[in-house]
């Protein structure tokens, strides 16, 4: 637990290992241990994306559910939530939390929700077919997730009473 040495751990696996050592990062960027977020970064680019999505999934299972699709989230919250996620800063990197939160957000007009969900659909899109073949399912649970959190939580009318 200590993110200080999962980064060091992360960074001696990296060439050897890096599977395991994606794994020490993510545990690490979840605790904000600094250099967490440069050494996904890296070890991103040698592993296949589609096993990365993988990993980011089962790290934030064991980490943290979405909120009930009944709360409310202010759209601060849920556009710092993004940003954590798409980060791996404080929290398990995630693409596709990151991008959840960033629907509810974009859904509303807020333009940086807008731009995070953009940039992640751009990540994906560059990885090549098998990245963006990967990238099309957990993209469309994440829209499907935001869309009834969106409904049930009544999104239109609690912003409208803010």
């Amino acid at each position: 637990g200590n993110g200080t040495a999962l980064v060091a751990l992360a960074g001696a696996l990296a060439e050897s290992d890096p599977v395991t050592a994606y794994g020490y990062a993510l545990r690490a960027g979840a605790t904000g241990a600094d250099g967490a977020q440069s050494v996904l970064d890296r070890l991103e680019v040698a592993i296949a994306t589609p096993e990365v999505l993988t990993m980011q999934a089962s790290a934030l299972s064991a980490a943290s559910a979405l909120p009930s699709p009944h709360d409310f989230v202010p759209l601060a919250e849920a556009r710092a939530k993004a940003m954590a996620h798409l980060r791996g800063s404080n929290t398990v990197r995630s693409y596709a939390r990151a991008y959840y939160w960033s629907l509810l957000g974009k859904a509303a007009n807020d333009a940086a929700a807008a731009s995070l969900a953009d940039e992640i659909e751009a990540r994906m899109r560059y990885r090549g077919d098998a990245a963006a073949e990967a990238w099309k399912s957990v993209a469309d649970q994440a829209r499907a997730d935001a869309l009834a959190h969106w409904l049930t939580a009544d999104y239109p009318a609690r912003l409208n009473g803010q």
